[in-house]
């Protein structure tokens, strides 16, 4: 398995926490997801979104928290 992230910047006038449409809809994050391996990738990537938002200087913490307990749940470790 050979994680990696491909980071997306997203850029509103508003407040983030203002224009998240609250809990998102998981088949429809699950088509996003599939789309995603599809267009950017061959379809043999495994692409898993979390739809928060973080401020920029707390990025790389989110990405590594959140590579860390995939990786963790893929080895089936606690």
């Amino acid at each position: 398995m050979y994680p990696f992230a491909v980071v997306g910047l997203f850029i509103t006038d508003k407040d983030p926490l203002e224009v998240q449409t609250g809990k998102p809809d998981l088949e429809a994050v699950h088509q996003l997801e599939e789309e995603i391996s599809r267009v950017l990738f061959d379809g043999n990537a495994t692409v898993v979104l979390l739809p928060i938002a973080v401020p920029p200087e707390e990025a790389q913490n989110a990405i590594d928290t959140f590579v860390k307990t995939l990786m963790e749940d893929s080895r089936g470790e606690e």
